[in-house]
């Protein structure tokens, strides 16, 4: 019954694609529904405040003003992600903040990535089964947690990535539409590198798969499929080299937030660890498992093993193409969560050939050790859900906690925020932008709590705050218009304090001449990312 399905949508290829995007949409659907995603509004952290910033600036200058006022001041802070910009721009005139809206979008991207991906490495040569499994170690783990962030440089960056990874095997394989489709893919490929700097040093391993695809499908050599495809190359590695040469030259390469390289980079334990967290969220075990039996067969069959060996090099030699140089890129601060994507197509490559080749040799053992892979990755949908259901109580946790601070500061009055400004760097604007934007209140003071450079002295976040020591403490305090704790002279008008992070005691004991508990009423928010207590004066 299976083998009479498959033929038949082998039949009808169109019929085939449609059911793959309805499921790919499907699914998606599902997570974002089921975890009340939709519904649940932003956490006012990550790159949600940007476009909460961007909404309030578009009101006041319009899109273009607004765009180049943002792809400037991206450019300032040692970042180049003019598309990301030009794109989240755009949408925020179309949508505002409305939550439902950009949920949605991050739902229809996430989808279009799915289905772009699991026809890409249909493409390559892997089963439907298998294609499965490459896309959803591509998509499905902790690096989920990139479609929850809707405004992030990474959801566009990654749908756009798969695209063009689309595109290299479609223009590969075509013989009638082939120069439309490469313009397609360099257009696509010069969009995604300008969302993200990760995406730009992706291009080399584009640029690979198109070669070993375009000989594969035309049977001819390497080097004569770079010859045959030597001006879409050119192009491609101009403007990774253009690029590169003005990050390089104007921009830098150690100012890029938790990414960029600097000496640290190349600390071998430093790269060990990111490595060590790529390698845990790419289902290592099926590989080594795969790639042994894959050794075993060829060898205990005595089958030629050139063919293979040669397609699995090559592969192997892809996939490095693709972590090494994100690896290099987030050493400096790990390469954990979102961060994950796109060095999970490397990863994922690599394991959905292997399975290939195993399923070639020994189909059985092949579909069996398959069809274990994809039970893997379904199970972590599950720790998807959870993860997206904490997202989505977190953000009704921190919609509270901004709506009470603004009903216990009638008047405008003075906002104190208590933080680690290592540890809550993102949060320490998001929560200004937020209350300035959304809840008019502009009387903001801070109150820094670390190691150094901070108002006070603090050392009970001094395992985490190591983690992010190449963070400036002092930065934050520029958002903040310099109104900090130790000259705000007007400290008994403060009417609400925001404490992050279990910095009560801190905060308590270093307020003794002006700060009495009893005159204020708590609540507690317990973020996950970020637990919080607010203290409204009664």
């Amino acid at each position: 019954m299976i083998s009479k399905v498959q033929a038949h949508l082998n039949q009808n290829p169109f019929l085939f694609y449609c059911i793959s995007l309805l499921v790919a949409f499907g699914v998606w659907i599902s997570l974002f529904w089921e975890t009340s995603l939709f519904t649940s509004g932003f956490r006012y952290f990550i790159n949600d405040h940007l476009m909460i910033a961007m909404h309030h600036e578009l009101e006041q200058t319009g899109i273009f003003a607004t765009m180049s006022s943002w792809i400037a001041r991206d450019h300032n802070i040692g970042r180049f992600q003019p598309f990301y910009y030009i794109q989240a721009i755009t949408i925020t005139k179309l949508f505002g903040i409305n939550p439902i809206f950009w949920f949605s979008y991050a739902c229809f991207l996430a989808a279009l990535s799915s289905f772009f991906l699991f026809l890409f490495a249909r493409l390559y040569g892997m089963s439907s089964l298998v294609a499965t499994i490459f896309t959803g170690i591509v998509l499905i783990g902790p690096q989920a947690a990139t479609w929850a962030q809707p405004s992030h440089p990474q959801v566009i960056g990654m749908t756009l990535l798969s695209a063009s990874l689309l595109l290299a095997a479609l223009s590969s394989k075509s013989t009638q539409h082939r120069t439309a489709l490469d313009v397609c893919f360099f257009i696509l490929t010069l969009l995604a590198s300008l969302s993200k700097e990760s995406f730009i040093i992706f291009i080399p391993a584009l640029l690979a798969i198109k070669i070993y695809l375009y000989a594969e499908y035309k049977k001819v050599s390497l080097y004569q499929s770079i010859i045959h495809n030597r001006i879409v190359i050119g192009l491609s590695l101009l403007l990774m080299g253009g690029e590169l040469t003005y990050i390089v030259s104007s921009i830098g390469t150690t100012k890029m937030g938790y990414a960029g390289l600097d000496e640290k980079s190349f600390d071998i334990s430093k790269i060990f660890t990111t490595a060590n967290t790529l390698i845990k969220a790419s289902q290592p075990e099926t590989l080594i498992i795969s790639a042994t039996f894959l050794a075993g067969i060829i060898i205990w069959k005595r089958e030629p093993a050139l063919i293979s060996l040669r397609s699995l090099c090559l592969t192997a030699l892809i996939s490095l193409l693709i972590v090494i140089p994100q690896i290099l890129l987030y050493t400096k601060s790990g390469i954990g969560n979102i961060y994950l994507i796109p060095a999970t197509v490397g990863s994922a490559l690599l394991l959905g050939w292997v399975l290939t080749l195993l399923q070639s040799h020994a189909k059985f053992l092949g579909y069996l050790l398959s069809g274990l892979a994809l039970l893997i990755v379904l199970s972590s949908l599950s720790s998807v859900l959870k993860d997206y259901r904490q997202m989505a109580t977190d953000s009704q946790y921190m919609n509270g906690l901004l709506q009470q601070t603004q009903v216990c500061t009638p008047d405008d009055k003075p906002i104190l925020v208590v933080v680690n400004p290592r540890l809550r760097y993102e949060a320490i604007l998001a929560v200004k932008v937020a209350l300035n934007y959304i809840y008019d209140r502009n009387r903001l003071i801070l109150a820094t709590y670390g190691l150094e450079k901070t108002d006070f002295f603090s050392d009970r976040h001094r395992k985490d705050e190591a983690r992010w020591a190449f963070l400036d403490p002092q930065a934050p305090l520029a958002w903040y218009d310099n109104v900090k704790i130790t000259s705000f002279k007007e400290k008994d008008k403060i009417a609400a304090v925001i404490v992050f992070d279990r910095l009560d005691k801190d905060f308590l004991k270093t307020s003794t001449d002006w700060f009495n508990p009893q005159a204020y009423r708590t609540a507690n928010f317990p973020v996950s990312f970020a637990p919080a207590r607010l203290y409204c004066k009664q």
